[in-house]
């Protein structure tokens, strides 16, 4: 059990962390901005009341974390022992994973951390079982979503006879990106194919590609039209067959980069383009900003190499059931609750590490 020593330095790294004089500052100055006079008239209006929300709960969570812990110092002068009572360590265990649930908020403080996210994911090496796993992986995300209270659209696939070769969900809500940002990276699995006469062990690789979703009003850059090459084709239905007479989907590619975003998940070509351009926009800035780049054109496409040697997380299958986070250490020997979206633990200890 934890002491009270310990939570009190946990108090007090926490305070000095999340700034709070800083936190109720901003909160302070948003508030004043969501009392002004047409505030919601204004395109991130939804986004700025998002932000207040959340630095007002973790005000309200530290707040309530520091009174308890001054409670119980005070019950610690009026009862000799009182941390070995029935009801001390009952406190005591309150008092733990309060500080515990800051210790999380304080790990999605990033930037960008309470936005919503853009998760793709694009099969490797490994033929039809990559497809195969690419198309475990999307379902898998999918009940992560449901599971986190999170709303999701499938706003880009594409089929094979297998699985799939790539597909984009936009999942929405409240510290989606942080949550997933640890999911980015190279996954791979080890089983017995399925595809094959032999049934043999195959391994086979997908990538996981995670953005924040930006508002068209939080870019402080315009696109050059002349940087951007615009295609339209038939959006993919399982086994490759059209769903839509028209040729609505739409794929935006950056020249200069090489980096794309496409959108399928409209009727009206103008709005699957305009979808496309805003994910394009949230792309290149969140990659402009993690390589540093003073430009656009700086920016540099590559990706992690989606295959043998580079893999963020392992899913053994067989001759043994484990799946393992090769940056964390985490492990879970029940694969199947795993891929029916339980991997929030696994999101956690990358966060927490």
């Amino acid at each position: 059990m934890i002491s009270i020593e310990q939570i009190q330095d946990s108090l007090t790294k926490l305070k000095s962390k999340l700034d709070i004089d800083d936190l109720k500052d901003q909160s302070s100055r948003l508030k004043s901005q969501t009392m002004e006079e047409g505030f919601w008239d204004h395109k991130n209006s939804a986004q700025i009341a998002q932000k207040l929300g959340s630095l007002e709960n973790t005000i309200g969570e530290f707040d309530s974390f520091e009174s308890k812990v001054a409670e119980f110092i005070e019950f610690q002068k009026l009862v000799d022992n009182y941390d070995q009572t029935e009801d001390g360590l009952k406190d005591l265990q309150t008092l733990e994973e309060l500080s515990h649930k800051l210790v999380k908020a304080q790990t999605l403080s990033g930037e960008f951390d309470n936005l919503s996210a853009v998760l793709s994911i694009h099969s490797g090496a490994g033929g039809d079982d990559a497809q195969d796993f690419a198309s475990m992986l999307l379902e898998m995300y999918k009940l992560y979503a449901k599971n986190s209270n999170f709303s999701f659209d499938l706003i880009d696939i594409d089929y094979s006879a297998s699985g799939i070769k790539h597909a984009s969900l936009k999942i929405k809500g409240a510290f989606a990106f942080g949550n997933l940002k640890a999911e980015h990276g190279v996954h791979r699995l080890v089983r017995l194919s399925p595809f094959n006469s032999g049934n043999t062990r195959e391994t086979s690789f997908a990538l996981v590609d995670v953005i924040p979703v930006l508002e068209a009003s939080d870019t402080n850059f315009e696109l050059n039209p002349d940087d951007l090459k615009v295609d339209t084709y038939k959006s993919s239905g399982p086994g490759g067959q059209s769903v839509n007479t028209t040729d609505s989907a739409v794929r935006v590619t950056h020249i200069p980069s090489g980096i794309q975003a496409s959108c399928q998940s409209e009727r009206s070509q103008h709005q699957n383009k305009a979808n496309a351009l805003n994910i394009l926009k949230s792309k290149l800035l969140h990659i402009q900003k993690q390589q540093q780049a003073d430009t656009l054109e700086d920016i540099r496409g590559e990706k992690s190499a989606n295959a043998f040697g580079s893999q963020i997380r392992s899913y053994t299958l067989h001759p043994y059931k484990l799946v393992k986070d090769h940056r964390t250490k985490f492990e879970s020997k029940n694969p199947e609750t795993v891929f029916n979206g339980d991997i929030q633990d696994f999101i956690d200890a990358f966060l927490i590490q």
